[in-house]
């Protein structure tokens, strides 16, 4: 998979519009759509190769590249504004031409672009100018590509207090109890496995919502999660399955919550569950 990266820069194009800024984003050359009643932008991309092929999903290194003319204080600040949607976390769809197969693809991207240093001066022509420089990562994928951990909705239930979770790791383990029966001559049986269970690790933001804050009374002793007490862990897929998305629900019993704080990063909480037999 290789999307066009026209095609991408027109995405970028969608954000600006949708904000009221209708710009112009040409790719790797200099502006050729001189339309001077719209902002100019130059993209730039580097494919980040990954060691598997045919996986549906590429990350590139985005650059983004804008001149406004700032001969006046305020036209600055409010040009200045006006590209502030691309900057931080971003997501959405567009449709373009897969340059392997030549075929229309739909793709899902997921953008982290902020204001970075301009790389080289430019060379002003009478007016003041002032060069605007944005970069960042952008992964790109398709409806059956590599599964983005951003894609996985994951929610709890305890007791009465339900949310969804802000997951920066999960996973999860199944273990099973193999037995061997001993039968003549010392001679063992074919192994056969008597119980089996998931164990789930999850790794999360602690934000200020009703499940966040559960969790961190029971991290810090405050209001403890009952030794046998029962949870409903949530995990909501982005493919397809029969008529909606593919859905994960367990009863599990947590079996350890831990606090992590750390000065300058965000505080996280780390639990660890297990299959609640009977359930």
């Amino acid at each position: 998979m290789a999307c066009r990266l026209e095609d991408m820069a027109g995405a970028f194009e969608a954000i600006l519009l949708a904000n009221g800024v209708t710009a112009n984003i040409d790719v790797n050359c200099n502006l050729t759509r001189a339309d001077t009643t719209v902002m100019q932008g130059i993209m730039t991309a580097q494919r980040i190769p990954y060691k598997l092929v045919g996986i549906g999903a590429e990350v590139l290194n985005v650059g983004l590249e804008f001149y406004i003319n700032v001969q006046r204080l305020q036209p600055k600040y409010d040009t200045l504004a006006d590209y502030t949607c691309l900057i931080g976390y971003k997501t959405g769809t567009f449709t373009g031409i897969d340059t392997d197969t030549g075929e229309s693809t739909t793709y899902t991207y997921f953008s982290y672009l902020d204001f970075s240093t301009v790389s080289a001066p430019v060379i002003d022509m009478g007016t003041y100018t002032q060069p605007i420089t944005i970069s960042g990562t952008v992964t790109v994928k398709t409806a059956s590509g590599a599964i983005i951990q951003n894609e996985v909705a994951t929610s709890l239930t305890v007791g009465t207090t339900a949310g969804v979770l802000a997951v920066t790791s999960a996973s999860r383990q199944c273990a099973g109890e193999v037995e061997s029966p001993q039968i003549n001559d010392q001679v063992f049986a074919t192994a056969i496995v008597r119980t089996r269970a998931y164990n789930y690790t999850y790794t999360l933001l602690v934000l200020g919502d009703a499940i966040s804050k559960r969790l961190l009374k029971a991290a810090v002793g405050i209001e403890p999660i009952g030794q046998n007490e029962v949870v409903t862990i949530t995990e909501t897929y982005p493919y397809a399955d029969g008529a909606g998305l593919l859905t994960s629900t367990k009863s599990v019993v947590i079996t350890s919550i831990q606090y992590t704080g750390t000065a300058g990063a965000f505080s996280e909480i780390q639990f660890t569950a297990q299959d609640a037999w009977g359930e």
